[in-house]
Formats: C-alpha cells, structure tokens, sequence
C-alpha cells in the first residue's frame, strides 16, 4: 500500500515530468541525461566590484567532489528576458538554503552591463554567472532559455524545466524537497511511473 507522502510525491513527480519533457530541444541528446554528473565548469559572477571577482565560481563549490551540506542545486540558464526566473530561483533559494538548497543562475546575455547592474542592484545571495559567449550553455546543450536544472548533492541531474519557472514554480517544490530528503535518486526520471 502506497503512503499518502509517498502518493502525493509521486503525483508531483508525474505532472512534473509533463513539464519537464523537452518540447522546445531540437536534440534532447545533447541536454546531460538524468542521472549524468553534470557538466563542470567555472565562470566569473557579476558583482559589484567590491569583492573579489577574479575568483570563478565553480560548480563543484556547490555539489559534488565538495558539497559541504548543500543536498540539492538549481542550476538556471537565464537572460534579460527571464529575469523573473532569478526571483523564482530566489524565493526558493531562500526558503529552503538551511535545508541544504543551493542554487547558482548563469546569464547568456551577449551583452550583459545592463544585466549585471540589475543583478547587483537585486543582492541575489547566490551567485549569478556570465556566459556572455555561450561555452557552458552549449557544454549544455541548451535549447532555449530560460532552462532550468535539479541537481543532487552529487551534481547528478534529476531532472529539468525548459520554460519560465514562474508558471511552474509550485510544481517544482515537491521535487525540491524530495532532493533536500535524500527521497529522490539521481537514477530516477521525473517521466518514470
């Protein structure tokens, strides 16, 4: 007999993947696979100058070989256009960081001076990275942005979004908190049944 927690996250799971489907992917080969160690990389993040900021940030900083007690990261692909993603990031970020939530945002804006200063101005406590000519978007494979990655702890995807994450942000919690519980394995498909 199925667990009412269980059932209600494995409906979760099932719209999710309604969501997660890759409708917008000329190559969904080419987007890391479920359960794939995602692809490394390290880039600068827009600061305000008053920092340090020829330190890149590396993805390994938040999951993997040292994930400290970071459990889960969103990893969201974003431009001027899909700012609003940052405030969804943001909202999770901070509702669930003492939960082991990391989250890191990567800007492909070619042009990205207007970007960064709204990006200063917003105080995101995450890092929002520059990809201003595409290297890591297209390590990849991104279709489209904005586009979205759950990872566990061990930077294995679990699953993605390819569209606004305002209109699927409720969607996405039950997955979030299932990645903060260790309930949901890197192995497992959000369109598995």
């Amino acid at each position: 007999m199925i667990q009412p927690m269980t059932l209600r996250l494995l409906v979760s799971l099932m719209l999710l993947s309604l969501l997660a489907a890759p409708s917008l992917a000329t190559d969904a080969s080419e987007l890391p696979g479920i359960g794939v160690v995602a692809p490394a990389f390290a880039l600068y993040a827009f600061t305000d100058g008053n920092g340090d900021e020829f330190e890149p940030v590396h993805l390994d900083d938040h999951c993997g070989l040292r994930p400290g007690s970071t459990k889960g990261v969103v990893v969201s692909f974003v431009d001027s256009a899909s700012q609003s993603d940052l405030k969804v990031v943001d909202g999770w970020w901070r509702k669930h960081n003492r939960k082991g939530l990391d989250a890191i945002a990567i800007s492909v804006e070619e042009r990205p001076a207007d970007f960064s200063d709204q990006v200063v101005r917003e105080g995101y406590k995450f890092p929002v990275l520059d990809d201003r000519h595409g290297i890591v978007s297209k390590r990849y494979g991104i279709p489209s942005i904005p586009f979205t990655f759950l990872l566990n702890a061990e930077c294995r995807v679990v699953g993605f979004i390819d569209q606004p994450l305002s209109g699927v942000s409720a969607q996405m919690e039950p997955a979030i908190e299932a990645v903060l519980e260790g309930q949901l394995a890197a192995s497992r498909r959000f369109d598995d049944e």
